[in-house]
C-alpha cells in the first residue's frame, strides 16, 4: 500500500506541476494542471471502481482490491476538489 500512495503522491505533483521551476522560464511551455482538476479526474475514476468492486463481491472477480482502490481514489479526489477551492 506505501509504494501506491508513493506512486500516486509522486504523480499528482506530476500533474500539478510542484517541485518545477516556475512558467516565466519557459515561455511556450504549457500551463500545469490544477489540483482541483486532477481530483475531479480521481473522483470520477474512483467512484465507478467503487461500485465495481461492491458489484463483484456478489460476481465472480477481485471485489476487496478494486473496492479499496477505488475508495482510496474518490475520497482522495474529494479531498483535492475541496482542497482547490481554498
Amino acid at each position: 500500500m506505501a509504494a501506491w500512495a508513493l506512486l500516486t503522491g509522486a504523480l499528482t505533483a506530476f500533474l500539478t506541476g510542484r517541485g518545477t521551476p516556475d512558467a516565466s522560464t519557459h515561455p511556450n511551455k504549457e500551463q500545469p494542471v490544477s489540483e482541483r482538476q486532477v481530483g475531479r479526474v480521481m473522483a470520477a475514476i474512483g467512484a465507478p471502481l467503487t461500485l465495481a468492486g461492491v458489484a463483484m463481491y456478489f460476481l465472480p472477480g477481485p471485489g476487496f482490491p478494486v473496492l479499496i482502490i477505488g475508495l482510496a481514489l474518490l475520497v482522495t479526489g474529494l479531498v483535492m476538489t475541496a482542497a482547490g477551492r481554498r
